[in-house]
């Protein structure tokens, strides 16, 4: 997750985001394209459905589903913490 924000909070800068809005538009694009290439690898590699549902099991121990909620809510806490700093 650390190497995941700060490479969001590198990328950051150039979207130029304006408002709270846009900032979590952006989190919800990162999230779908994470998802989308995801399950598109899983399928490459002749993943079972179910065997890619698992991993967002949170009672199973697996912390997929809380990254994504990370990285959805990343561009929105890097708005509101002001200009990342050079």
């Amino acid at each position: 997750m650390i190497l995941c924000g700060a490479d969001c909070a590198l990328i950051f800068r150039f979207l130029h985001i304006q408002s709270t809005g846009q900032a979590l538009t952006a989190g919800m694009y990162w999230t779908g394209l994470t998802v989308m290439f995801e399950i598109a690898l899983g399928k490459f590699l002749r993943r079972s459905w179910k065997e890619l549902f698992e991993q967002y099991n949170l009672r199973a121990g697996y912390i997929w589903p809380v990254f994504l909620l990370f990285l959805f809510l990343l561009p929105c806490l890097l708005y509101v913490l002001g200009p990342v700093r050079q």
